[in-house]
C-alpha cells in the first residue's frame, strides 16, 4: 500500500527573525498556497524573501499571488484574523511562547481528504 499526502490548502505561517526561506519551501513543496506574517522586526527580510520567491515561480509558472505575505504588520488583531479566517486550514508556526498559544487557539481543527489535520506544524 502507498500513502499519498494531500495538500492542506491555504497555510497562515508565522514567522519568527530566522527561517522565511525553509517555511516557504516546506509549504509550496506540499503544494500549498502559504501566506505569511513575519516578526516586525524582520518584515524587511520577509518583503525580500517573498519578492524572490514569487519571481521563482514566475519563472516556472507558477501563479503570481501563489505565495502572498503581510508585507507591513500594523496589529496582533489582524494577525487573529488571518488565523481564525476559514479559508485557512492549517497554521505554521514556530518561535515563542506567546506565538504558539496563539496558533494553538486560533480554532484550525479540519479534516481534509480524511486525514485528520493538526493545528499546528
Amino acid at each position: 500500500m502507498t500513502e499519498v499526502a494531500s495538500p492542506a490548502g491555504v497555510i497562515f505561517g508565522l514567522i519568527p527573525m530566522t527561517n522565511p526561506v525553509f517555511k516557504a519551501h516546506v509549504a509550496l513543496k506540499g503544494r500549498n498556497a502559504p501566506i505569511f506574517s513575519c516578526h516586525r522586526s524582520a518584515s524587511w527580510v520577509g518583503n525580500r524573501m517573498g519578492e524572490i520567491i514569487r519571481s521563482v515561480l514566475r519563472g516556472h509558472g507558477a501563479p503570481a499571488d501563489l505565495l502572498q505575505w503581510i508585507r507591513q504588520r500594523t496589529s496582533r488583531k489582524k494577525l487573529e484574523m488571518f488565523m481564525r479566517h476559514r479559508g485557512v486550514s492549517l497554521i505554521l508556526a514556530t518561535g515563542g511562547v506567546s506565538m504558539v498559544k496563539a496558533a494553538y487557539g486560533s480554532g484550525t481543527y479540519r479534516r481534509f481528504d480524511g486525514l485528520a489535520a493538526a493545528d499546528v506544524v
